[in-house]
């Protein structure tokens, strides 16, 4: 496995990224200067979201609490698995 520093990854990355962020701050600052509503709805639309995710959350929540208990499974009906979950530099503990 091939491991990269910082200094050996290219500022062409850096610079994408930073010009990909600045796009997306723009399309958030420059529409509230020709309409200067735009922030209130754009708050208000952010707030009526989380206020909708925070209910569902609850409801869901509520309904899981309403549910019947379920059937406990038997031991050997569980099925079996395995994971390796490979590891930095632990070839040779894998192995």
């Amino acid at each position: 496995m091939e491991v990269c520093t910082t200094e050996s990854i290219s500022y062409k990355y850096f610079l994408c990224y930073l010009i990909i962020g600045t796009l997306y701050l723009g399309l958030i600052i420059i529409p509230g200067l020709w309409w200067p509503v735009f922030y209130t709805v754009l708050g208000s639309l952010v707030f009526g979201l989380i206020l909708f995710f925070s209910l569902r959350s609850h409801i869901q929540a509520g309904f899981a609490l309403r549910k019947e208990s379920v059937k406990k499974l038997q031991e050997e009906s569980l099925p079996t698995v395995s994971i390796v979950i490979p590891s930095f530099n632990e070839e040779a503990v894998l192995r």
